[in-house]
């Protein structure tokens, strides 16, 4: 397990909780550090901030390492989220994207589906059939990064309506978290595109 932040209190902490928890972690402080001993590291996952020292945004040094040909399931986490954010994550391939602070056991569960993606692909697609047409309307409207306002007038309905079908998806996807249900709709778009079943 790889960690890449910046800030060396949370490295260390996320690297004890992670050996606490079973796994290998090996922490880094920038990707600078991680490419000069890429050659010899073998890891199952990466945990990587979004916002790292020198204003290196860690999604853009994640796809110059993906160009490469790095293809470890990759989680982001930063203290400083946003909608465009997360869903710039998750299409430069993350598979996951949690807002600071996050709860240790909601870490493990990203962990472990990013270790079983058939699972967790399956789940995914089983969670978009869930949706109504006009939910899925929605929802096409949130992954592209629109506010409830420019929703409501792209579909003609009200912003009542565009917040109830906000609440009906994320109980349908069984989450709380915005973040949760882009990822679930990114990576069942995905699917699609590629026309991978799991």
């Amino acid at each position: 397990m790889i960690i890449v932040d910046d800030d060396l209190e949370v490295l260390e902490a996320t690297e004890m909780f992670l050996e606490s928890a079973g796994y290998d972690a090996a922490g880094y402080v920038s990707f600078d550090q991680l490419k000069a001993n890429i050659g010899s590291i073998h890891a199952d996952a990466m945990i990587v901030d979004v916002r790292l020292a020198d204003d290196v945004d860690g999604i853009v040094a994640y796809s110059e390492l993906r160009a490469m040909g790095w293809s470890v399931p990759t989680i982001f986490v930063t203290g400083h989220g946003n909608i465009p954010m997360a869903v710039r994550a998750m299409r430069a391939g993350a598979v996951d994207f949690l807002d600071k602070p996050y709860l240790p056991q909601r870490l493990l569960k990203s962990l472990a589906d990013a270790l079983a993606p058939e699972q967790d692909n399956r789940a995914a697609l089983a969670l978009m059939e869930r949706l109504l047409p006009t939910e899925a309307e929605v929802l096409a409207c949130l992954v592209a990064g629109k506010t409830n306002k420019q929703i409501a007038a792209e579909l003609a309905i009200s912003l009542r309506t565009v917040e109830v079908h906000r609440v009906s998806i994320m109980e349908k996807f069984e989450t709380r978290s915005l973040p949760d249900v882009l990822r679930i709709a990114l990576k069942a778009a995905r699917l699609a595109e590629t026309g991978l079943q799991p």
